[in-house]
């Protein structure tokens, strides 16, 4: 029952490029609404959530997102440096990498899952890579690892709550 706005932005807001989600307790007079919201779509993508608990997904996939690409940029370059690059040169390939596709997905609309079909050809190395992936279950992991930061933002969120109270 407590009026409040709650936000959660990303570290690319630094560059106006970040996700920043958005939830709207009822109550909140429309003028403060409007004015937020406009400073805050200057910072990038803006998705309003009309439940709490969207935002904290939002939190998990967004917010917590930097670090896991960052992370999933650390094993590549890492792997490039063992295998003969220097630092410099891996970690600017796996940036290029990262940045083209993403400039690829953007421009192109093309699903992620229609690029990875396109890239894994039957028998490739691709394929290959990702095979093993999946035989470790690399998705399973994940959805386990994300949802042990789910619990954890349920966990943020009542203590704040607790402590507002």
């Amino acid at each position: 029952d407590v009026q409040c706005i709650r936000i959660m932005p990303n570290i690319p807001i630094a560059y106006n490029e970040g996700v920043i989600g958005i939830f709207v307790s009822r109550g909140i007079q429309s003028i403060e609404e409007t004015i937020l919201r406009k400073v805050i779509r200057s910072l990038g993508y803006l998705l309003e959530t009309k439940r709490e608990d969207d935002l904290d997904t939002l939190t998990l996939v967004s917010s917590c997102g930097p670090a896991m690409v960052s992370r999933f940029i650390e094993m590549i370059v890492h792997y490039g440096v063992n295998a003969g690059f220097s630092q410099r040169i891996a970690q600017e390939v796996a940036l290029q990498t990262f940045m083209g596709t993403l400039v690829h997905l953007h421009k192109s609309k093309e699903s992620t899952s229609a690029l990875v079909k396109m890239v894994a050809t039957k028998g490739g190395v691709t394929e290959a890579i990702l095979g093993k992936l999946e035989e470790g279950d690399f998705e399973k992991m994940f959805e386990t690892a994300m949802d042990v930061g789910k619990d954890r933002v349920k966990k943020l969120r009542r203590a704040l709550v607790d402590k507002s109270s």
